[in-house]
């Protein structure tokens, strides 16, 4: 089940998606300009949950969301709050 919700990214000068669990952003996908055609896949993965590093690395956009919800099941898994998500499904 996807517990991430996406939506675009608006926000000035970025070209990409921004993924929430509730209100809260948890992961953003954005184009790496910056990066000079030097990775296979433009969009780069960022994650804002604590004890998870930052860059998750570059990805296709599918593979992207599929890599932030294996990544947020993890962290989620990992910090004990699972249970506490699958008592409201």
């Amino acid at each position: 089940m996807n517990k991430i919700k996406w939506s675009k990214n608006t926000r000035k000068y970025c070209n990409g998606e921004i993924g929430k669990l509730g209100k809260y952003e948890m992961f953003t996908i954005d184009y790496d300009g910056v990066s000079g055609g030097e990775y296979e896949n433009p969009y780069i993965l960022y994650c804002k949950l604590p004890g998870i590093k930052n860059n998750l690395g570059h990805f296709d956009v599918e593979v992207a969301k599929r890599k932030a919800e294996n990544t947020l099941n993890h962290w989620l898994k990992e910090s004990g709050l699972i249970e506490l998500v699958n008592i409201g499904e």
